[in-house]
């Protein structure tokens, strides 16, 4: 079982911020009369990425070589009253067996630690995605090893799973026998997918200028 992050937006509107994009939830009741309806607030990215996680700083890096965008900051103080709520409904509603005052039910959630965080777009953006690289090392059979020049290439497209071994941060030592020590660079956009850099962030920039957008984000088991 992996661990999940979150992704939500919240857009400003001038005077607070609420959630983008919604829908409506209608709850029934067990007799299926209409009970209670409410905003439900859509996440724009859900999935396991350790990678983005890392680097967004709400996980510790693996490789203590990688820049993060910011550590942790937990929920903004002036998080949207619909995502909060959700939050809430999500991690807490199952656990009380009554109905309770969504005042103290809010303040339950902030105090809940799922390394929760939160970006303006603007600091996104104004991260270096293709800048940022990571060096890797690792062995590859040696009849490829040419392939990979001077390390400052990336990694070949078509050399599939199982060519390569004992991939590293750093040098590897001496390498099994038919095989050749090699390196190659990675930027921080390929680390953390393309589903994230060309879905996620041309989203989040038609929602409204990167200092009134920003995204809230936390983990899931």
């Amino acid at each position: 079982m992996g661990i999940n992050i979150a992704v939500y937006a919240e857009k400003f509107n001038g005077n607070e911020w609420f959630a983008e994009p919604t829908q409506l939830y209608v709850e029934e009741l067990f007799d299926h009369q209409t009970g209670e309806s409410w905003l439900e607030p859509q996440a724009i990215y859900y999935d396991r990425n350790d990678q983005l996680s890392e680097i967004l700083g709400m996980r510790q890096p693996f490789n203590d070589l990688t820049q993060i965008v910011s550590q942790a900051r937990g929920f903004p103080e002036d998080i949207s009253g619909e995502l909060i709520d959700h939050f809430a409904r999500t991690w807490l509603q199952d656990w009380w067996k009554e109905p309770q005052d969504w005042l103290l039910l809010r303040q339950q959630a902030r105090n809940l630690n799922f390394d929760q965080t939160w970006f303006l777009l603007s600091e996104l953006l104004s991260f270096d995605w293709y800048g940022q690289q990571q060096q890797h090392y690792g062995e590859v059979k040696a009849e490829d090893a040419s392939r990979f020049g001077d390390g400052q290439q990336h990694f070949p497209a078509d050399l599939t799973g199982g060519v390569w071994k004992n991939q590293s941060f750093r040098p590897t030592g001496q390498p099994q026998p038919g095989y050749a020590q090699v390196s190659w660079i990675e930027t921080y956009a390929e680390k953390v997918g393309s589903r994230f850099m060309n879905q996620v962030l041309p989203l989040l920039q038609t929602y409204g200028t990167p200092n009134n957008v920003r995204i809230v984000l936390w983990l899931e088991v």
